[in-house]
């Protein structure tokens, strides 16, 4: 789970562990690319939020893509456009949750990304 927002992370991941899932968070782009080259192995999903400090959302998710071209990737945002959807998309296994989103939406989205 990668958000910007202390207090939308700690929140999401209360959801997600309470859902079943283990989750590992990161506050910026830069802490989630450490996570993923270190443990992209054990990644079912990425949750990531577009506008991140140090690495923005849309390099992080093209670094995804070169270490594991197929892991699916849950973009949350509160902003994009049809141009940056479709970008994204292009990417590989991508699926998108407008912000802001409530508990049960984002359980819902998290499985049907591929999370279980």
């Amino acid at each position: 789970m990668v958000e910007d927002s202390p207090i939308i992370l700690r929140l999401a991941t209360r959801i997600l562990q309470a859902a079943g899932w283990h989750v590992m968070g990161a506050e910026d782009g830069a802490k989630a690319l450490a996570i993923l080259k270190a443990r992209h192995g054990d990644l079912a999903l990425v949750v990531l939020d577009l506008q991140l400090p140090k690495v923005d959302g849309e390099q992080l998710l093209v670094e995804t893509r070169k270490l594991v071209p197929d892991l699916p990737v849950l973009v949350t945002t509160g902003w994009a456009d049809g141009a940056t959807v479709a970008r994204l998309a292009a990417t590989g296994p991508c699926s998108f949750l407008a912000k802001p989103y409530r508990a049960p939406e984002l359980v819902e989205a998290v499985r049907l990304a591929g999370a279980g």
